[in-house]
């Protein structure tokens, strides 16, 4: 999957990748209706919304994000091997156990971070944001938090490690998708697609998310700390485990972690709270540095509607394989770029 950023909409071209355009939006709880002028300020700022006052984007990254104008994204893991859906296949297409198992014969022995990165380099990439950990739990970093990790693998090679070196030799920024949902742990809630895995301890307080939530952070304090990862992208806040409380607390830890990391709008609710008159993401109430955008695919009949959406800055991205995320035995269409 690929991923475009651009740094205003005067460069903006009609390309079937995702881009990043700057704007404002308005909350949506104004008790009065607000004009579109009334949205705009002097300095785009979004942050850590109305629970993290004073908490805004770093500007110097923010500027640095917009500038880079094209990435790359990848979704790849145990799951590639059996050719469907990146974790909404497990307990699905594919029954869990046998999803569940697919780490153990992952051995990618050809991969080689230099070769992605002349890719990139080739089709004029700035960053790459890798699926470190999808909905299904599984983390390609040797985490010291998990066992279901690629050090459990036969391969054992430390991807996400790999990836950051190449990544600083090339001048390629290094991001992270991270999911907020893991339907292999057993403190996760709710269960579904398949329900917990048996790699993990459990004890007469499980399932307990508050102890979830704990193990999240640090899997995070790791891709942030350890690994250096200076764009954060999170996923799964639809959850109804999720919630604004726990999103602009979430937003606020990664920032002290490092102030300079940059995070999505996925950290918080606040896509789930579009006004429906004007589809707007209210930045001033749910905290996140950019909008996140996914499968733009009819560029030329959606492009009023998804550059009406937003005054904030925002990434999109689609997927080459219109069927899925993840590798795909038989794709529906590659699209032509």
């Amino acid at each position: 999957m690929i991923s475009y950023s651009f740094h205003n909409l005067m460069k903006c071209a009609a390309l079937v990748c995702s881009l990043l355009v700057l704007n404002h939006s308005h909350a949506n709880q104004a008790a009065e209706p607000i004009s579109f002028e009334d949205m705009l300020e002097p300095t785009i700022k979004p942050g850590g919304g109305d629970l993290n006052p004073g908490i805004y984007s770093h500007p110097k990254t923010m500027s640095d994000f917009q500038d880079m104008k094209i990435g790359l994204s990848v979704h790849w893991g145990p799951s590639s091997l059996g050719g469907k859906e990146i974790s909404w296949s497990r307990g699905e297409q594919i029954p869990r156990e046998e999803y569940d198992a697919y780490y153990q014969s992952f051995n990618p022995t050809q991969f080689n971070a230099q070769a992605w990165m002349d890719l990139m380099k080739e089709g004029g990439m700035k960053y790459i944001m890798l699926t470190s950990k999808h909905h299904d739990g599984f983390a390609l970093w040797d985490s010291k938090y998990s066992t279901y990790d690629i050090a459990s693998t036969p391969f054992k090679r430390n991807i996400v490690q790999e990836l950051v070196d190449a990544s600083k030799q090339n001048d390629i920024v290094f991001g992270s998708y991270f999911s907020i949902i893991d339907w292999y742990h057993p403190d996760y809630q709710p269960y579904d697609h398949g329900g917990p895995g048996e790699l993990y301890a459990t004890d007469a307080s499980t399932p307990n998310f508050e102890r979830y939530r704990m193990f999240m952070k640090a899997q995070l304090r790791e891709l942030i700390q350890d690994y250096g990862a200076k764009i954060i992208q999170l996923d799964g806040e639809w959850d109804p485990s999720f919630n604004h409380d726990i999103g602009s607390h979430l937003y606020a830890y990664l920032r002290l972690l490092d102030p300079t990391v940059i995070i999505n709008n996925r950290v918080d609710v606040g896509r789930e709270h579009l006004p429906a008159d004007t589809g707007m993401w209210d930045w001033k109430r749910y905290a996140g540095d950019f909008d996140e955008r996914e499968r733009m695919v009819d560029w030329i009949q959606k492009e009023s509607k998804v550059f009406g959406r937003s005054v904030n800055p925002w990434q999109a991205w689609v997927t080459i394989d219109q069927a899925q995320w993840s590798y795909n035995e038989t794709p529906r269409r590659n699209r032509s770029f």
